[in-house]
């Protein structure tokens, strides 16, 4: 009875502490699964992974690329020539990438140290901790040619080609959008596609997309579940106000284009919308395209102001996705000044956390953008510290602030509840003084809160992009140990 405990004791040990390797194999037996933390797409669209014990086929739905990732120490199957690229991982911290968006997803998993190559133009980074790293020297920017880069991000970079090249030429996988061409001394490309997504919770379960290269699936489930469970609270918690309102609040989500010199309207479905179903929120949009447009340019059709203020005069709140408000108010206040949010302040722009974090962190934080758009309609309390929806009339444009350990975009080291707490509408509101539940951020044991992790930019997705439900492969396995190792417990103390 006592060697059956023991073994059964050591069985339920194996299974606790098996994870994905995190160096190479010294030695790799047959039929074994050395992947036993695995993720898969549930809400997301465009990507899949399958795993067969020693690799992993890795697929972007959206460009048609194939990836073989084969663990470092095992020899990779035949017919390599299938996919597009085959890759040994966990891959060396030698990461390439083109875009702003990728810091956020890396800096999910904590692996924004891994980044040592930035390919395209500086000038758009926000993230504080990159910054810090690019500052260090420790990132080497690749396109310099941007007379507006800030000094600081250029002081420690390599002074010759040929240093530069070696850098290239040392570079693991490089992460790109889908029309990426080569980039010489660049030979692995791997083609990322969130922005194709049709949801924000598609989008942001791209980590899991990105957690194969690490063999960082279990962190990647993790961040995932965490999200969904935030934005889940954010949206019960507006509906809880918005049945205490007479009316749901109506919003405009429109932007003057000033290259293309007209306004540009929501249509759903798109990333937008679903925010403001989730704040209980009535949306402005145009989905089948009837409304009138006098403006046709670049590519596509606009409304000239008049049209644009005959649609959107008596929304509540108005959210203007665009930089240029300032301009675009001096040149159109007096056919402006009619609509029910401009006569009540009630004008955001997204500049809140800098001039660049929008595009850059929005995908990896949706579950802090939702609080954010609830707060200006009025459902939800708005986020402490930083935000990305700032009041133009009362507040001034933000800044990306300081990289501190907190402060760091991940959603993992923060708990939180959904709390009732004390929530102060407008006055004028008729569910002043109502108590509003929302998402409590509880940083770890002695370390303070994070502030809104809003501080970062990128290039802007095509037009339509929009922006999910994890499911965890070790969260089910560590409740099966947890409850068996309670019942070894129970026999030891009765033998």
């Amino acid at each position: 009875m006592k060697l059956l405990l023991a073994l059964f004791v050591a069985t339920v040990a194996t299974l606790v502490t098996a994870q994905n390797p995190t160096e190479c194999l010294t030695t790799v037996e047959a039929d074994v699964d050395y992947f036993p933390d695995k993720v898969s797409a549930e809400d997301s669209a465009l990507w899949s992974v399958s795993y067969h014990n020693t690799y992993k086929v890795l697929r972007n739905l959206d460009s048609n690329s194939s990836y073989l990732l084969y663990q470092c120490g095992t020899t990779p199957p035949e017919e390599t020539d299938l996919y597009d690229e085959v890759i040994q991982i966990p891959i060396a911290p030698h990461v390439a990438i083109d875009e702003v968006v990728h810091i956020p997803m890396l800096e999910q998993l904590d692996q924004v140290e891994a980044i040592k190559v930035f390919l395209t133009d500086p000038q758009f980074i926000s993230s504080p901790c990159f910054r810090d790293e690019v500052t260090a020297g420790n990132v080497v920017l690749v396109d310099r040619t941007e007379d507006d880069t800030s000094p600081d991000l250029l002081q420690n970079q390599p002074t010759s080609a040929e240093q530069v090249m070696e850098i290239l030429n040392n570079v693991s996988v490089a992460f790109v959008s889908p029309f990426q061409t080569d980039i010489p001394g660049v030979d692995t490309y791997v083609k990322v596609s969130f922005y194709a997504e049709l949801t924000n919770a598609g989008i942001f379960e791209w980590v899991k997309f990105y957690s194969t290269f690490f063999n960082l699936e279990s962190v990647a489930n993790e961040a995932v579940e965490a999200a969904a469970d935030r934005y889940q609270c954010v949206a019960e918690n507006a509906g809880r106000i918005e049945a205490d309102l007479p009316n749901p609040p109506t919003v405009l989500w429109a932007y003057y284009s000033d290259y293309c010199l007209g306004w540009s309207v929501a249509k759903c479905p798109n990333y937008y919308c679903e925010f403001a179903t989730s704040c209980s929120a009535d949306i402005l949009s145009d989905d089948d395209g009837s409304l009138s447009y006098s403006v046709e340019a670049c590519g596509t059709k606009y409304m000239n102001v008049a049209e644009l203020v005959e649609f959107g005069k008596d929304a509540d709140h108005w959210i203007f996705p665009a930089p240029n408000w300032e301009a675009t108010y001096a040149e159109f206040e007096t056919e402006l000044s009619v609509m029910k949010a401009v006569q009540n302040e009630q004008v955001f722009d997204y500049l809140g956390a800098g001039p660049n974090a929008w595009y850059e962190e929005r995908y990896a934080s949706y579950y802090d953008v939702v609080q954010d758009f609830c707060s200006v309609v009025g459902t939800t309390s708005p986020l402490p510290g930083g935000r990305w929806f700032r009041n133009v009339f009362t507040h001034d444009k933000g800044e990306p602030g300081q990289c501190t350990a907190e402060g760091k975009h991940s959603i993992l080291p923060y708990n939180f509840e959904c709390l009732q707490e004390d929530f102060d509408l407008p006055v004028d509101s008729p569910v002043a003084g109502s108590p509003v539940a929302a998402p409590v951020a509880e940083a770890p044991v002695d370390e303070p809160v994070a502030e809104n992790p809003a501080s970062q930019p990128v290039a802007e997705p095509p037009a339509g992009e929009m922006v999910t439900e994890p499911q965890t492969s070790s969260g089910g396995l560590s409740m099966w140990c947890i409850y068996y190792s309670g019942a070894v417990i129970a026999l030891l103390l009765t033998m």
